[in-house]
């Protein structure tokens, strides 16, 4: 899931919650209801308004970070250094070792090492972003090649 959807169902249930909240408040403050309600409606359109700005920098955020980890990847495989062109692979190697041997020792009985579930999930979640970031670079990588030879 995006992180904007994910901020998204933060904030918009936040901000049905605040006008809920200001509404209550303004209760006892606005005598007549035809003010209070248009009250609401005003702080609905302010806050959505906001939403829609929040939307819009995050998307726009987002955008950056991908520009500048497509860079990164070019000047690393630009790089005269041998270790600057094979940490991703060296990393998922390392990865894959580490669990592998994780998941043997967990398995067997007769050795009393549990691995907790809670560092299950942190090694699943760690090897599937290290196995995307890998396959997906040296796609970029591939593209770039291609596209500069033509």
């Amino acid at each position: 899931m995006p992180i904007g959807a994910i901020l998204g169902k933060i904030f918009s249930s936040g901000a049905s919650k605040l006008v809920d909240s200001i509404g209550t408040s303004l209760d006892s403050l606005i005598t007549n209801k035809e003010e209070l309600a248009l009250a609401k409606i005003e702080m609905e359109k302010v806050i959505n308004a906001n939403m829609e700005e929040m939307e819009r920098l995050n998307n726009e955020a987002n955008g950056m970070a991908q520009k500048e980890l497509t860079e990164r990847l070019r000047i690393d495989m630009a790089g005269d250094s041998w270790l600057s062109r094979n940490i991703r692979p060296m990393m998922l190697i390392a990865l894959f070792t580490i669990i592998t041997i994780l998941a043997i020792t967990d398995s067997i009985e007769a050795i009393n090492f549990k691995v907790d579930d809670g560092y299950k999930e942190i090694f699943k979640y760690g090897f599937m972003a290290a196995l995307s970031f890998y396959y997906i670079g040296r796609e970029i990588i591939k593209g770039m090649k291609v596209k500069k030879d033509k």
